[in-house]
């Protein structure tokens, strides 16, 4: 678990109850929970202890939530709410966004009939997203589409421990499997509207971090060869990404050390990488 809180099916958190499990990744774990206020299903976002101070993915979402005008705007993952968790002497920063549907690899699946459309509906939503941005947004694990699931179907098994002793605090008594791994493909729907709601690891274009975490495969050359990051890089990642959706396949399949990706790059973007393989 770490610096994770544990949370179970049916525990109210401030004023949400847990309903599902979404998604779990290297920060966080999410989870669908009913807003006892609202009537509403929410989506709520839990950190890891050692990301929830002085947050920069909150601070993010909440100068992103001014920029109402923008025609990217509701291709943005919307804050509603946050609150921190008190368990165990640790301290939790919960996001509260909008609930969505599964991410594109799955959604892509209710439109194997006319693949080369759904490509272009999603490469068109997801430009003007990131258009709405002037600070490093990249995240290619989650886009995913407005979609209300099938919230009451749970799969949960306890946790023990071998020799039968009690569990120690801080780790949960079940473990949920993520609602989307278990679901029919065929019983998504189709793609009407994506929202890319992962903003864990950017910053502000003035706070520049000294290292961007994005993936190999869409890491422009700028941060490969641990260059100075500017809005460039994530027009390159943008690429890559709408190239990625469109063909499955990636622009630069860099093996060895990082200087491999300079002749990868030569053959798909010709002329134009002579910059690189001048340096």
């Amino acid at each position: 678990m770490g610096s994770r809180i544990p949370i179970h099916i049916g525990v109210l958190l401030d004023r949400y109850e847990i309903v599902n499990k979404l998604s779990v990744g290297g920060y966080s774990i999410v989870w669908a929970a009913l807003d006892r206020h609202t009537g509403m299903h929410v989506s709520l976002k839990a950190l890891k202890a050692a990301h929830s101070e002085d947050n920069m993915e909150l601070r993010i979402l909440q100068h992103l939530a001014r920029e109402t005008q923008h025609p990217g705007r509701r291709h943005i993952a919307k804050l509603l709410h946050h609150f921190d968790v008190h368990v165990h002497g640790k301290k939790n920063l919960i996001l509260v966004m909008e609930l969505l549907g599964p991410n594109l690899r799955d959604s892509r699946l209710a439109h194997l009939g006319d693949i080369p459309a759904f490509n272009r509906l999603v490469s068109r939503q997801l430009v003007f997203g990131a258009g709405l941005s002037t600070l490093e947004w990249y995240s290619a694990r989650r886009l995913p589409q407005r979609y209300t699931p099938p919230l009451d179907q749970v799969v949960q098994g306890d946790v023990t421990r071998e020799d039968g002793a009690p569990l120690p605090p801080g780790l949960p008594r079940h473990i949920v499997m993520p609602l989307y791994r278990y679901m029919h493909p065929h019983s998504r729907p189709k793609l009407e509207q994506l929202q890319i709601i992962d903003f864990s690891t950017s910053f502000f274009a003035t706070e520049p971090h000294a290292r961007v975490l994005t993936m190999e495969h869409v890491a422009a050359p700028e941060l490969i060869f641990r260059m100075p990051a500017s809005p460039a890089v994530d027009i390159w990642s943008l690429a890559c990404t709408i190239f990625y959706i469109a063909t499955k396949g990636r622009i630069a399949y860099p093996w060895g050390d990082d200087y491999a990706i300079l002749p990868c790059l030569n053959l798909v973007i010709g002329e134009s990488s002579a910059q690189w393989l001048l340096n």
